[in-house]
């Protein structure tokens, strides 16, 4: 299979949710979208910051979400072009009347193209065929998806099966569905399949001609409605079963913003026929776009301190500054001042030269006890040195040490015992001149 080029707005993606994941827990806010579905949650992915959550931790029914879990365990345990092939022992499990991908026995497809059938067409058959073909059996491939679920730190998930035909032994909750997301979300090849409007399976052994599936998900696809077009959206799964209502996990990019959407257990209004687990979605990327930004927490531009500077041979002071920029994801409305606290750490006794740019010292940044970030604090303007200044210093410090402070006194001590001989010596001069002049004047 040839090699796929992916976007760069899809290896961005990929990037960003490669980091450590964890997520504070949402506080309600005025003017968030009335969510009608079961449970939502509104995950900010650069951040790790849980916007908005409602029945978080509730149990739930996924659906065809599940199939995040299944293409996860094939990205980790499969290379894209391996070829796959379906069997009758897999097509087997598939119930009648499910959604299925039409795959037939002894068709290969490559793996890429299987997670194509899985989903984008959500193809049920697409989920068996992978998980056989990973665990040998269906049922060995489910050990799997548990086991990697627990990996993933999900406390409230049970899979029975790879597709998300209802059990009730089958089940997860908003924030668990959002850890695996998160994980699959690392995936490019992951980020461009749910991302397709529409796919194209080129004619297999048992096909002769090319298939098309339209993606499920109408926020990026209007093969059924246009009513649900949202043109920030970049996937990911839709899910239903009639235990389950109508589920979605979506992503939506729009600037430096990037959001992940659950919402579980969503209905179809009687009335206008609007499916609530698309507006409910969309409500909460409109308010996650509007409300929440990236603001400024230390500018670069800012002068934070100024120090004195010895040795100086004009400008005896230095101005610091932050080195980079430090920002934060908030609320619009959020008090800076009252979220976080700052306190600097500056080097003694600067001596010039200072070159703008040197690092001289550090600002911590802390989010309630939490250090939420440290940036260098660098010079802003140069001071030059004093050369007299300089060697004037220099000479009083060679006199500080040691051995030439031992040797000045032993030279001192000598010059006394000199000074002291030559006064005595002197002195016994003119007592013998004295006597001589004496004797004389009795002679």
């Amino acid at each position: 299979m040839k090699k796929r080029r992916f976007p760069a707005a899809v290896l961005l993606l990929a990037i960003l949710c490669s980091l450590s994941f964890s997520f504070r827990a949402a506080a309600a806010r005025e003017g968030e979208p009335k969510i009608r579905s079961n449970a939502a949650i509104l995950y900010e992915v650069t951040s790790g910051e849980l916007v908005y959550e409602k029945n978080g931790k509730q149990k739930a029914y996924p659906a065809s979400t599940t199939k995040i879990m299944t293409a996860l365990l094939a990205l980790e345990n499969c290379e894209m072009d391996e070829p796959v092939t379906v069997t009758r022992a897999a097509l087997n499990t598939v119930s009648p009347g499910s959604s299925i991908a039409g795959l037939q026995n002894g068709e290969v497809l490559s793996m890429y193209e299987m997670l194509e059938c899985l989903l984008v067409a959500s193809g049920n058959d697409a989920a068996s065929v992978i998980a056989a073909h990973i665990g040998g059996t269906v049922a060995q491939f489910v050990e799997m998806m548990n086991e990697r679920s627990r990996e993933l730190g999900c406390t409230s998930t049970h899979y029975t099966n790879p597709s998300g035909l209802h059990d009730e032994e089958h089940y997860t909750t908003a924030e668990d569905l959002l850890k695996v997301t998160v994980e699959a979300m690392k995936h490019p090849e992951f980020v461009e399949i749910v991302g397709s409007a529409q796919v194209t399976i080129p004619e297999t052994n048992k096909v002769d001609h090319p298939r098309y599936f339209n993606n499920t998900n109408q926020l990026i696809s209007q093969a059924v409605t246009s009513v649900n077009l949202y043109s920030k959206a970049t996937g990911i799964k839709t899910g239903h079963t009639t235990p389950a209502g109508y589920c979605l996990v979506s992503s939506a990019e729009n600037g430096d913003l990037s959001y992940i959407a659950i919402v579980l257990g969503g209905y179809i209004d009687e009335n206008t026929g609007r499916n609530y687990s698309y507006v409910d979605s969309i409500n909460l990327f409109l308010w996650g776009f509007s409300d929440f930004k990236y603001r400024t927490i230390v500018s670069t531009s800012d002068l934070v301190k100024e120090l004195e500077v010895d040795l100086a041979k004009e400008k005896d002071f230095v101005i610091l500054r932050a080195a980079e920029d430090v920002t934060a994801f908030l609320h619009e409305d959020d008090d800076i001042d009252a979220i976080f606290t700052k306190t600097i750490s500056v080097q003694e006794n600067i001596t010039a030269p200072v070159e703008r740019g040197d690092i001289l010292g550090t600002m911590t940044i802390l989010r309630g006890s939490e250090v939420y970030a440290r940036v260098d604090l660098v010079a802003t303007n140069t001071v030059e040195r004093s050369e007299g200044l300089y060697y004037f210093e220099q000479l009083g410090a060679f006199f500080e040490k040691p051995l030439v402070r031992a040797f000045v006194a032993l030279l001192l001590a000598a010059l006394i015992v000199y000074i002291i001989f030559v006064i005595f010596y002197n002195k016994r001069r003119r007592n013998i001149n004295r006597r001589k002049r004496q004797r004389g004047l009795d002679d």
